[in-house]
């Protein structure tokens, strides 16, 4: 769960459980993408920095290499994705 605002990432995260839901309740984080695995899910609600290349399907953040992922659902400011 990754958001720009601490209350976003808490709240968000609450709702997620009783999954294993990773989130930084102390900084704007994200996962490197090293630590992301096939099948896992990531949430990004009104966060900055992050990048979907549909051509592609790739993700990345924060400047970070791509990992592949697929646009599960999309809204006004958020965004759901599944990794490849």
């Amino acid at each position: 769960m990754v958001a720009d605002a601490h209350y976003f990432r808490d709240r968000g995260a609450y709702h997620l459980y009783p999954y294993n839901v990773y989130f930084d309740p102390w900084r704007n984080s994200t996962p490197p993408p090293s630590a992301v695995r096939p099948g896992d899910y990531i949430v990004v609600y009104q966060r900055k920095g992050v990048q979907y290349d549909a051509a592609q399907q790739s993700l990345r953040w924060d400047g970070l290499g791509p990992v592949g992922a697929e646009l599960v659902l999309v809204e006004a400011g958020s965004a759901l994705f599944r990794i490849r």
